[in-house]
């Protein structure tokens, strides 16, 4: 349940999972703490493995990767923020953005997208029940414990207009930038 968190299929899988921890990690620690991170990177973790292997007992696939446990993580996030709006970026093809929408509108999405994953590849070696397990109980903890034992630091919660004013006039400074082929300006924003 635990030694499967720290074991990847290889670099890419590794690198993949890091750099989504890293994203999600400087919150959630900023958010709570250190000790605090690391039991629910644990718990909802081993709750993923055994939704995996909920799924197939009789699978001898061994189970590596801390997608369950990084799922976990989301889930709790969007646990905590639940109602509050957050800005989901987007790209397709070409075409990229943002939009804000309540935190929670996430983990039904999600849900749905590792399901329809799930059946329409179902020689898949990827554990997409461990990904399910992890997010449902991560957002279930979230959730639940938000205002006791995950209550978060006020300063990490307040939303800040002129922070949100900011971000809203570079960002189009950057799109301005994109469209006039200032590749370099924009990155700088």
């Amino acid at each position: 349940l635990f030694t499967s968190q720290f074991m990847h299929g290889g670099v890419v899988h590794l690198l993949g999972n890091m750099l989504v921890l890293f994203i999600l990690g400087f919150g959630l620690e900023r958010m709570l703490n250190r000790a605090k991170l690391l039991l629910i990177y644990l718990l909802t973790g081993a709750i993923g493995a055994l939704s995996y292997g909920m799924i197939d007992l009789t699978s001898a696939v061994p189970l590596v990767g801390a997608s369950g446990a990084i799922s976990g993580l989301m889930g709790v996030y969007v646990g905590i923020l639940a109602a509050q709006k957050i800005r989901f970026f987007y790209f397709v093809f070409a075409a990229f953005g943002y939009f804000t929408a309540p935190a929670l509108i996430i983990l039904p999405i999600w849900v749905v997208n590792e399901l329809v994953q799930f059946w329409s590849y179902p020689d898949s070696p990827v554990a997409y029940f461990a990904h399910i397990g992890g997010l449902v109980s991560g957002g279930l903890l979230g959730w639940v414990f938000k205002s006791t034992w995950l209550k978060t630091k006020e300063d990490t919660l307040a939303i800040d207009d002129e922070s949100a004013a900011l971000f809203r006039k570079q960002y189009a400074q950057a799109l301005t930038d994109i469209e006039e082929l200032r590749f370099n300006q924009a990155r700088n924003k």
